[in-house]
């Protein structure tokens, strides 16, 4: 009988640890490559974030990446090789799963997924010795797709918003119901990373992925029991106590913005249109200005033919009209477009300081929650020590989002934080550099 493995297993002073990686070049479901030490794998790294580094709070949204060095001998592993096994198997796209377990002499234990990648880039030369591989996890695919039709919508929570925009992108999410704040309005604007990215920062939320490689979005704002603690004795190997770059500031500035609905205007004035005999449509005629909230009327002018509008399709910035001519020839005509959009009043609370950390989001909608919002950046700045990065021996069972407390005496530290990033290093033995956030800042207030 085999077992899972535990926090102890990782936490063991004398442990042996194997990585292998499965690479399906023919496809899930048909039998992969699976790589490790003792065959062509050199080295891997892995970073688990729930953001990367930026200006605002809590960074930008990103993938998670794995990296592995492949020993490319004779040319296996060379995309160019024609006699090469993979010739033309190698491409982007080509899915990965990563698996760790620590070893045991007296026992099974199960390998643990580690998630699941998508190549993105693969270099290598025929005469090369190595080929050097990068992947990243499903977000990745998300923020590449394009940005659906996703109408002005009202009264929704942040969850609800998540779930319909990564939906109808044709993926699915799991979205934590601690994102209960309601917005105003949701729109799209912009590609998938930016208006993922505006969401995310005013939902104080982050993006990431199971272990079986399933999208989530997590709360950052969320009381946690605590996961583990970690010692000297069994993870803290070094600390780095410096403050973050959040330190070179002594106050903040939130721009919110107020949405409202304005009165009809005129949207689209497009003049001596040609529409061809028969079944037409005129697509992507873009607005004047937007996010459309209602299209109230379609008015046609300027033909002697009866050209009808059998339909219309609208997204908060193009309209495409479905039109009937029932002349033999083209004819022209004049077409104006009324509507009400969405319109934001921007609104700053700015501490009377020299140094502000600013953020902004059109997601963050009314006084009450720009209030909120504040405290928390507020406790963010001016906390002594708002992050803590630590090296680790490494534990793959932990994972981002994870509340540990840290107890070191070599370094006469204790800290209660919770995980922002995890990056792996595997050369044979494991190790991992630790970020963690102040748990102070990200708990609920009662």
């Amino acid at each position: 009988m085999s077992r899972a493995a535990v926090d102890a297993d990782f936490n063991a002073h004398s442990r042996i640890i194997s990585l292998k990686l499965e690479i399906y070049f023919n496809g899930i479901g048909e039998t992969p490559l699976t790589v490790t030490k003792d065959n062509y794998l050199i080295d891997s790294d892995w970073l688990e974030e729930s953001s990367a580094d930026s200006s605002t709070l809590f960074g930008s949204i990103s993938s998670n990446e794995l990296t592995f060095r492949l020993n490319n001998e004779n040319g296996i592993f060379s995309p160019t090789k024609v006699s090469g096994p993979y010739y033309g198997l190698i491409k982007k796209g080509v899915v990965i799963i990563p698996y760790i377990r620590p070893e045991s002499s007296t026992e099974d234990i199960d390998w643990e997924q580690l998630g699941k990648y998508y190549v993105t880039g693969w270099t290598a030369t025929v005469t090369g010795i190595y080929a050097d591989v990068t992947a990243n996890d499903e977000w990745q695919k998300v923020f590449k797709s394009a940005a659906p039709n996703y109408p002005v919508t009202k009264n929704v929570t942040f969850k609800a918003a998540f779930e319909n925009l990564i939906n109808l992108m044709g993926f699915n999410v799991t979205v934590s119901d601690a994102l209960d704040t309601e917005l105003l309005y949701s729109y799209i604007e912009g590609n998938p990373l930016s208006f993922l990215e505006d969401l995310a920062t005013g939902a104080l939320a982050f993006l990431t992925c199971s272990r079986t490689g399933s999208l989530e979005v997590d709360a950052f704002i969320k009381n946690r029991t605590v996961r583990a603690t970690l010692t000297d004795d069994d993870q803290i190997m070094s600390v780095d106590a410096k403050q973050s770059i959040s330190r070179a500031y002594n106050g903040v500035e939130l721009t919110y913005s107020i949405p409202q609905i304005t009165e009809q205007t005129k949207l689209i004035d497009a003049q001596d249109i040609a529409v061809s005999p028969g079944h037409t449509q005129l697509s992507n005629l873009a607005l004047s200005s937007g996010p459309l909230a209602i299209l109230t009327s379609v008015c046609i002018q300027g033909t002697l033919y009866n050209v009808t509008l059998r339909s219309f399709e609208a997204t908060p910035w193009l309209v495409t009209l479905y039109l009937t001519n029932p002349a033999a020839e083209s004819v022209y005509i004049n077409v104006i477009v009324y509507g009400t959009t969405v319109t934001f009043t921007d609104v700053i609370l700015a501490d009377s300081n020299d140094t502000l950390l600013k953020v902004s989001s059109k997601y963050i909608q009314t006084a009450a929650y720009a209030e909120y919002y504040k405290d928390i950046l507020n406790a963010f700045v001016n906390n002594t020590i708002p992050t803590l990065t630590l090296t680790t021996r490494g534990n793959p069972l932990l994972r981002v989002g994870d509340r540990l407390l840290i107890q070191s005496t070599q370094y006469s530290l204790e800290f209660d934080g919770v995980i922002q990033r995890l990056k792996y290093a595997y050369q044979g033995s494991l190790s991992c550099d630790m970020t963690l956030i102040n748990s102070a800042i990200l708990q609920e207030v009662s």
